[in-house]
């Protein structure tokens, strides 16, 4: 399909921007595309996507365009067909996913991907905080009496502390989203990490902090508190 741009004059507009500017992007229409089509605009090291009908701008980095130099210009338009579609229930303590994509033909193999979903590391190599401040927590709309409300907070602290109510949440989401012919047997892929009980997941590498380690001195950094604990005990 053939894309509609607004054009301007090159010593009006983009003349201006300098310095560079953030810049923005608008679809105005298409031709010959299917409405779920997704238009992907590079420019630089930036990358903005978005289906063919969406009505929302692609906004740019100023670093990602410079009129005055060749960095980013020309853009790069591509256009990507959906394959398939599915959602990922993330699960506390759980990693590895597959994902199995619906929308392929029938009788041919099962569509797939898996994937490896971590915590974003920090310059030292941590786990980065997350924002200060969380959810708040309603107030009951009815009062309880003691008994009742001594239940309901040992009830509502064992489903926080166990995730059990934003992976649920998730999931009838998840599920109402897809409408299966076996809501059952989809709901218990998705507590298997969209695994089947006979697939085999593949092997993760190690991060390259650990990568780098040969297996013997991982195995004698553990071993190492152990035996000074069993010295000090005989001591």
């Amino acid at each position: 399909k053939q894309l509609f741009f607004q054009e301007h004059s090159a010593n009006s507009l983009w003349a201006a921007l300098s310095p560079p500017q953030p810049m923005d992007i608008s679809i105005l229409g298409y031709d010959a595309l299917e409405p779920d089509d997704i238009l992907c605009i590079s420019s630089g090291l930036s990358r903005r996507m978005a289906t063919v009908t969406s009505d929302k701008k692609l906004s740019f980095p100023p670093e990602a365009v410079d009129f005055k130099s060749i960095r980013g210009n020309p853009m790069k338009v591509q256009v990507l067909k959906q394959v398939g579609k599915s959602y990922l229930v993330l699960k506390p303590r759980e990693q590895q996913y597959k994902v199995v994509l619906s929308g392929g033909a029938e009788g041919q193999p099962e569509a797939s991907c898996e994937l490896l979903v971590q915590p974003r590391l920090g310059a030292d190599g941590e786990a980065l905080a997350a924002p200060a401040g969380g959810a708040s927590s309603s107030s009951d709309a009815f009062p309880l009496d003691d008994a009742a409300a001594a239940a309901a907070d040992d009830a509502k602290e064992y489903l926080e502390g166990h995730r059990v109510l934003p992976v649920m949440q998730a999931l009838l989401h998840a599920l109402i989203k897809d409408r299966p012919e076996d809501p059952l047997e989809y709901m218990a892929r998705h507590f298997m990490s969209g695994y089947r009980h006979d697939d085999v997941r593949r092997e993760v590498p190690l991060p390259p902090q650990l990568a780098e380690v040969p297996v013997e001195g991982l195995v004698e950094a553990e071993a190492a508190p152990a035996e000074a604990a069993l010295v000090e005990g005989a001591a």
